[in-house]
């Protein structure tokens, strides 16, 4: 089914920056756009290029509240229901687009985890400098890897030059 939200002139720009950016070279991006600039919905767009080369795609999120509204936001958009991977939800592997807690995942073995990834997706990214990220994006290691963050720096001044290859920059507020 069609995704049914239509973008902006600066959305499209910026998924054509991050597509550029992959077809540079650049298999793991990070990539900035302002609070409620329509991050969600950029990367459902995005995801319908994986889901028509039969991959899935798995969205990372660190806090259930993110999840639940990300998997409702990418149902909507997508027009398809989305499967949720957390403690006490019936997990649905067969679905193309997954939204998983970095929580559940990071305790639960690697064979466990869904495997025909195409696309990784690090919501809230600037908290990808933790172990549990680390070790998705070393075990997707054929898949494309978008982070996804309104503020793609740290206060502790933790880089993120080892994690991403590039950093594609969106619009401003």
């Amino acid at each position: 089914m069609p995704v049914t939200y239509e973008l902006r002139d600066y959305q499209h720009h910026w998924i054509k920056d991050i597509w550029n950016s992959w077809e540079n070279g650049n298999r793991r991006v990070l990539a900035q756009l302002p609070t409620a600039a329509g991050k969600t919905v950029c990367f459902a767009h995005i995801s319908h290029k994986f889901f028509d080369q039969g991959k899935q795609v798995l969205v990372i999120a660190h806090r259930i509240e993110l999840i639940s509204q990300a998997a409702e936001k990418l149902s909507e958009i997508i027009g398809e229901p989305v499967g949720i991977i957390k403690a006490g939800v019936l997990a649905n592997p067969e679905r193309r687009i997954q939204v998983a807690s970095v929580q559940t995942l990071s305790r639960r073995e690697v064979l466990e985890l869904p495997m025909n990834i195409g696309l990784l997706i690090l919501d809230e990214a600037h908290h990808a400098t933790a172990l549990s990220y680390r070790r998705l994006i070393e075990h997707y290691e054929n898949a494309q890897i978008l982070g996804v963050t309104a503020t793609p720096q740290r206060i502790d001044g933790q880089g993120f030059v080892d994690l991403f290859d590039d950093l594609v920059i969106g619009i401003d507020t």
